[in-house]
């Protein structure tokens, strides 16, 4: 009886899932299928950012669904090569005068936020304008706003211009009073990927190279809005030191932001700059519908074509899937680049916090493989750690951010005995027969012995030993040298061109350009892979049974911004195994 039940609520609950994700699918056809927004004379952009501005576009169909009123919006969460484009058509657009920008819901990592900053600079040099409005501020904010020939906040927002932190949470105690054993092997003293899991505080270390890089990082806020504030760095961190700026009052007293006004009243004075008569209501067009207006642009006539393969997210074995870089999935991809004859370069644009150390080296291997024919430049973004660093160490040429965060050079295995944990708290046992000692080499329901964990940690030096020589020879530096500045250090771009980790400090732009000369061309066009999916065929992977997304889009709904904290946890299971991978997740605030 009980086996029925459970079978007729599992079609109720599928049939109402499949309707309501049809229901979704044909949403969206009726969205693709409207007409293209038609942009009126004397219009401005209003750029309200949300989100953590991911280097591509993630079109993630449930991102604007409110399941109380039913409502729906097929409107992604636009990734910065978009973004650039759309401001590079807007500067260009006679329609278009000016922009409104709203950075309130943005929580980028620094290195891409410094790359919109300057995205918006140039947006500038058109001669159009650029008002600021927030509802509250903070570093990132603040220096966004100084972009704007001016900045404002509501009267009733406030402020949080008291540096930047950073949390690790630590799970030993928990382990404790479960008797879930961890098992922890890792290489290099910086390599701190495991200290959640087998301390309760950072080690020396790990506290060294945190605040080295968050420190940078500020720095690098301080000095953007020094420069374009007249503000000396010691006044700013006095002010943060204190608190003195804690309401937008405050702001405006020394110096963060022009004045204090609604947002109607901003919209008042573009009317006024616009020469709009008082009763006309300003045209704003959003940055969808902008989106939405654009033709696409004409491929250049050149058959020649620089490759820009973007590696976002952590590296996993396998196909991977959105937001992950699958091994097997980018060696296919960057094959298939390879053997176009018309792709004369390729920039890979890294930004990951590593993973998988085998799915690495499949994806190294390939790239070095298209090195044979035609030079592989790297751009690297907000992350290019770890395996991130272990995919770019051959490239010709690597281009980095100030903020980057880069290195890690270091690898770990991690693996659980659940043994006790399941026979003390729910009373289970396990019993085994083999035909050898050690047959059952990485059980998880025992303690390993000193033969087993000798043979793992010489594994973990193995894999440690190829990670060095694959940076020595790439970056032309004897094994010694590498080991040490590698040891799971982690490293800011600045620091990086400085020992030789990267090559110069620039962008993606910048990357492109060089990878053109190296491959000896001067007209070319650039092709982006891999293909942002569209909602459409997001929601037939869906329905086709990609469960694992659907959970992890639930979760991340229901809980908010702890979501990292679950996912942390959520991402153990593929933390076991030998890895390559960024120290921890890394939620700057």
């Amino acid at each position: 009886m009980k086996s029925f039940l459970k079978i007729v609520l599992a079609s109720i609950v599928g049939f109402f899932l499949s309707v309501f994700l049809l229901f979704i699918f044909f949403a969206s056809i009726g969205s693709s299928g409207e007409k293209k927004t038609k942009i009126e004379a004397n219009s401005v952009l209003s750029l309200n950012l949300v989100g953590s501005l991911p280097d591509q576009t993630l079109d993630d169909p449930f991102s604007s669904i409110d399941p109380f009123s039913g409502s729906f919006s097929s409107e992604p969460e636009i990734g910065l090569t978009e973004l650039k484009d759309i401001l590079e058509n807007a500067a260009a657009d006679d329609k278009i005068k000016g922009i409104l920008l709203n950075t309130d819901q943005l929580g980028s990592m620094p290195a891409n936020a410094h790359e919109l900053r300057r995205a918006l600079l140039k947006f500038k040099e058109s001669g159009k304008f650029i008002y600021a409005y927030s509802n509250s501020l903070s570093e990132q904010s603040v220096m966004f706003n100084t972009a704007a020939d001016k900045s404002y906040v509501n009267p009733m927002g406030y402020a949080e211009f008291n540096g930047v932190s950073t949390e690790i949470m630590y799970y030993t105690g928990l382990f404790e009073k479960i008797k879930l054993q961890p098992m922890i092997f890792y290489a290099g003293e910086f390599k701190s990927a495991t200290e959640p899991y087998r301390l309760k505080a950072m080690s020396p270390e790990n506290r060294i190279q945190v605040e080295a890089f968050l420190n940078g990082i500020y720095n690098n806020y301080l000095q953007v809005i020094s420069d374009s504030k007249g503000l000396s760095i010691d006044s700013l961190r006095n002010l943060a030191a204190k608190l003195d700026v804690f309401l937008a009052e405050d702001a405006v007293k020394f110096g963060l932001v022009d004045a204090l006004k609604y947002e109607q009243e901003v919209e008042n004075e573009i009317k006024e700059l616009l020469g709009y008569k008082e009763e006309d209501k300003l045209k704003t067009v959003s940055l969808q519908k902008y989106k939405d207006s654009m033709e696409s642009k004409k491929d250049d006539k050149s058959k020649n074509k620089v490759a820009v393969i973007y590696a976002e997210g952590t590296i996993e074995d396998g196909k991977g899937g959105t937001g992950k870089i699958g091994g097997d999935a980018y060696v296919s991809l960057i094959r298939k680049v390879r053997e176009d004859k018309d792709v004369k370069a390729i920039v890979l644009r890294v930004n990951s916090p590593g993973g998988s150390a085998f799915a690495s080296e499949l994806i190294l291997n390939e790239l070095r493989k298209a090195q044979e024919n035609i030079p592989v430049v790297v751009s690297m973004g907000n992350l290019a750690a770890s395996g991130g660093y272990y995919i770019s160490s051959y490239a010709d040429k690597i281009y980095a951010e100030p903020t980057t965060i880069t290195g890690s050079i270091g690898v770990f295995g991690m693996f659980f005995n659940i043994g006790e944990a399941l026979k003390s708290n729910l009373g289970i046992t396990t019993d085994r027969v083999k035909t050898a000692p050690y047959a059952d080499f990485g059980s998880a329901t025992r303690q390993w012995d000193d033969l087993e964990n000798a043979k793992m940690t010489a594994g973990i030096q193995k894999v440690y030993s190829i990670f060095l020589n694959h940076v020595s020879t790439g970056r032309k530096m004897s094994v010694e040298e590498v080991d040490k500045i590698a040891r799971g250090r982690v490293w800011l771009g600045e620091d990086a061109v400085k020992i030789g980790l990267v090559d110069e400090l620039g962008s993606i732009d910048q990357a492109i350009a060089k990878a053109a000369e190296l491959a000896k061309i001067e007209t070319y066009k650039t092709e982006r892979y891999p293909e942002v999916k569209s909602t459409i065929d997001q929601i037939m992977e869906m329905i086709s049974g990609n469960k694992e997304e659907e959970t992890a889009k639930a979760l991340k709904e229901f809980f908010g911004e702890e979501y990292s904290m679950v996912q942390e946890l959520m991402q153990l299971k593929n933390q076991q195994g030998i890895q390559a991978r960024m120290p921890y997740h890394l939620k700057i605030k």
